[in-house]
Formats: C-alpha cells, sequence, structure tokens
C-alpha cells in the first residue's frame, strides 16, 4: 500500500468566539500523492469549523505495485 505522510500546512482550523484558536487538522495520504496534492484551509462558512481542502494538482502518478 505505501507509507502514510501527513499533510498540512500548520493552519488553524477553528474559529472561536474571540478569534482563531489553535487547532490544525491533518490529511494522511500515500507518500505516492503527497507532491501532487495541495492542503489549505477555505474561508468561514459560518461554522466554527475552518473547512480542510485537499486539492489535486496536475501531473502523472505512478504507483507502484505491492
Amino acid at each position: 500500500m505505501g507509507e502514510l505522510v501527513v499533510l498540512s500546512d500548520g493552519s488553524s482550523t477553528r474559529v472561536s468566539c474571540c478569534g482563531i484558536a489553535p487547532a490544525t487538522d491533518v490529511s494522511f495520504v500515500q507518500s505516492a500523492w503527497e507532491q501532487h496534492l495541495a492542503w489549505y484551509t477555505g474561508r468561514l462558512i459560518g461554522s466554527d469549523q475552518l473547512p480542510v481542502i485537499n486539492e489535486v494538482r496536475g501531473g502523472h502518478l505512478l504507483l507502484q505495485e505491492s
């Protein structure tokens, strides 16, 4: 299956009534995908959580069979 790596830019993903709270979410992906994904937070949509966006970038992914 491959080694898992963490995607995160370290941004806080929670907003409290007093502002940004220090909570960070992460996403785990196979290491082969790491260079093809961007991780970032979206804008506030009325919740105390900021949406986490995993965006697939262009390019070719070569998977090794195990």
